[in-house]
């Protein structure tokens, strides 16, 4: 309906009065709306992470909308929950799952037989347990049971490997979300899939998911849980993908500092030694890590590594410039020369000892750990072993050690002196040399450690009065 009015009729005053009231007002309510609304969004910013934005930017009401409706076409139920993937990967989860998307998402996923629906709900499940703790707990709560039920009657392999990725995902967080899957079965369900991998991407992920059921302490995982995979990951310690090996190599390490049988076989010992030639720096540090960890015990365990090579590839491993592996070789030496005289030996007869001791003439880096070595020697070694190792040199370096500004490095030497004092065997040793270690290490009667000092006075006055 239209009004006309003449000018100049009586109506035509009160018709302007009343329409300029009307722009008032509606320009009352404009501004009153447009407060409120950057109020809301300044509201929202501080409660929900800036998602009132977000959520009008990629429509999220529409996506649960989408997932949400039974009536809803195919084609938009996958952009719904493709659209609320995109959200989650631009770090608005927290956002996202307020809203209740998970529990939409795990009943859509336990409703769907579609691999595709089921492929895209999967991802966009796998990338919240990817988050923090909270996140990873929820996905776990809810929708385990759903993932091991779908894993049993999919035959797509794009579902199988997001199951793999969110699985991975949930038990890399703690020892009690990795507890669960196992108790769960994923395991051996898992273990079902090795011939169904069909590219290097999912191998990786597969290897990364038994990994992280390996993984954690405090507790670890049952042995009798996870012994399925060793045969295994012990196959891919021959792959020749550097991600894979390198994610082999640190499953072994997990489980050798529980269930240390798991790798104590000849074979796989021998698998670590020749994975020290690697050309991948990278390789050889988590394979020093698995060798350490197996030298750290008996010294049956130590010839074991000795009978497989090892003391073949030290020699070229301490001349590699990288922080990471000579620290490991460092702990590696020091552990052989903690063991005993045979072991020593193997040292001596290998050279290594030379070799350190041109690293401690070369590289400052490393003095602490060669000082620490020589007292190891000079504690558990014979005679021979050490005449042998003063004769290259280690009094210049013992002598050096109690002049330096660290504190251990000092006590270091003191005590490969004390050792040197109190056996009182057939060294070759001049008795002005014995004399004048005993005159330096008489500067050191009042050391911190009382028992240090209480030697030095009685064995330095010795040679001394």
């Amino acid at each position: 309906m239209t009004f006309s009015l003449k000018i100049g009729s009586p109506y035509t005053g009160i018709w302007e009065r009343t329409q300029s009231r009307v722009f008032q007002l509606l320009s009352d309510v404009f501004l009153i709306a447009t407060f409120m609304i950057d109020k809301l969004k300044a509201l929202s910013s501080e409660t929900m992470g800036g998602f009132y934005v977000e959520a009008q930017e990629f429509g999220i009401y529409q996506a649960i909308d989408w997932i949400s409706r039974e009536e809803t076409s195919f084609r938009n139920r996958v952009n719904g929950v493709r659209r609320i993937r995109k959200i989650i990967e631009k770090g608005k989860a927290d956002s996202v799952i307020r809203l209740g998307i998970v529990s939409r998402l795990a009943e859509l996923l336990e409703k769907t037989k579609n691999d595709e629906i089921q492929g895209e709900i999967i991802w966009t499940l796998a990338n919240i347990a990817a988050g923090p703790s909270r996140h990873t707990k929820l996905i776990m709560n809810k929708c385990t049971e759903i993932f091991l039920s779908i894993l049993k009657a999919t035959k797509s392999i794009e579902v199988k490997k997001n199951i793999i990725l969110a699985f991975g995902n949930i038990a890399g967080d703690n020892a009690g979300f990795r507890d669960n899957l196992l108790n769960a079965g994923v395991m051996s369900h898992c273990l079902t899939l090795l011939s169904e991998l069909n590219s290097l991407e999912a191998e990786r992920n597969y290897l990364w998911l038994l990994s992280n059921l390996c993984r954690h302490k405090d507790p670890y995982p049952k042995f009798m849980q996870i012994s399925e995979c060793v045969p295994i990951l012990k196959a891919y310690l021959d792959h020749s993908d550097e991600e894979i090996l390198n994610t082999a190599c640190w499953s072994f390490n997990y489980i050798s500092h529980f269930e240390r049988s798991a790798v104590l076989d000849k074979d796989t010992i021998s698998k670590f030694v020749k994975l020290l030639s690697h050309q991948s720096k990278k390789i050889v540090a988590s394979a020093l890590v698995v060798c350490n960890n197996v030298a750290s015990e008996t010294v049956d365990e130590i010839q074991m590594l000795v009978d497989c090579g090892i003391l073949k590839e030290l020699p070229k491993l301490l001349y590699i410039k990288d922080v990471t592996i000579l620290n490991r070789v460092f702990i590696l030496i020091s552990y052989i020369t903690a063991k005993g005289i045979t072991h020593i030996q193997s040292l001596v007869d290998n050279n290594i000892l030379e070799d350190l001791i041109n690293i401690f003439k070369e590289n400052g880096d490393y003095k602490q750990e060669i000082l620490y070595l020589i007292k190891n020697l000079i504690c558990n070694g014979d005679e021979n072993q050490i005449n042998y190792a003063l004769s290259i040199g280690c009094i210049d370096i013992l002598f050096e050690g109690l002049i330096m500004s660290k504190e251990i490095c000092v006590n270091l030497a003191i005590e490969s002196f004390l050792n040197l004092i109190i056996e009182e065997c057939n060294f070759d040793i001049n008795i002005y040399v014995f004399k004048d270690i005993a005159k330096r290490l008489l500067d050191f009667q009042n050391n911190k450690n009382q028992d240090i000092g209480k030697l030095v006075r009685a064995y330095s006055k010795k040679f001394l009065y």
